[in-house]
């Protein structure tokens, strides 16, 4: 909800700012004395979300949110959720625990810089990286190593338009040719250079990615639809 009004409302507007104070501390009040945000679905998916909406609220993470997402963190650098024996990594939570610390981190630390290589590397030679929705996981991986200004193959952003339905949304399937909400919102970070952490004008004052409404053609309809989806989606 924060990432969704913060992405299509501006810093002036009080009434959007007083909705995102209330839930931004609604997440601080589920935060354990650990750190983790959503104890009985901990994940680093969950962490890296509940550490942007935070960041994009212009909040202080508490340190021990930080520490919580490591906790998720495999010795290769990817981030997944416990089996209860062990991390199983999951591609999606590592591109998000990337962003979430892009808005944490001036320079990658070592530990960013792994993961950094380790994402860069897992590509495919078709360009897309796989996953069970690669459509997803393309497009959000994508918009994470523009966040770190690390190059992305040349072909990567040409597979993904090429999974591009004729009706202009993506399919979560890869080959598919059903329509799929989240596929297409997550797509379209990767197309569009954007991400859950810096979509639309962020309350924490990163530069928004798209351009004034007079020169902007068809992004604005684009913009909406990454508003909503987000607040839909949580």
């Amino acid at each position: 909800v924060i990432i969704a009004i913060s992405a299509i409302t501006s810093e002036e507007d009080e009434e959007a700012a007083t909705i995102i104070d209330t839930f931004a501390r609604t997440i601080l009040a589920t935060v354990n004395e650990t750190g983790l945000f959503e104890v009985d679905y901990a994940s680093a998916y969950t962490q890296s979300m509940a550490i942007l909406a935070l960041a994009r609220a212009d909040m202080s993470v508490p340190s021990p949110m930080v520490d919580a997402l490591y906790t998720f963190r495999s010795d290769d650098g990817s981030f997944g959720y416990s089996d209860g024996t062990a991390i199983v990594s999951d591609p999606d939570s590592t591109v998000l625990a990337l962003m979430a610390t892009r808005l944490l981190e001036v320079e990658p630390d070592a530990n960013t810089t792994q993961t950094l290589e380790l994402v860069s590397t897992s590509v495919t030679v078709d360009g897309y990286w796989d996953n069970f929705s690669p459509i997803n996981t393309t497009g959000l991986t994508i918009s994470a190593l523009n966040e770190w200004d690390v190059s992305v193959p040349d072909n990567s952003l040409d597979w993904l338009v090429t999974q591009q339905l004729s009706s202009g949304a993506w399919p979560a399937a890869l080959g598919g040719s059903d329509a799929n909400f989240l596929a297409t919102t997550q797509a379209m970070f990767g197309v569009m250079g954007a991400s859950y952490a810096t979509v639309g004008t962020p309350i924490c004052g990163a530069t928004s990615v798209f351009p004034p409404m007079s020169d902007s053609g068809s992004i604005w309809p684009l913009a909406i639809l990454i508003g909503w989806s987000v607040l839909v989606l949580g």
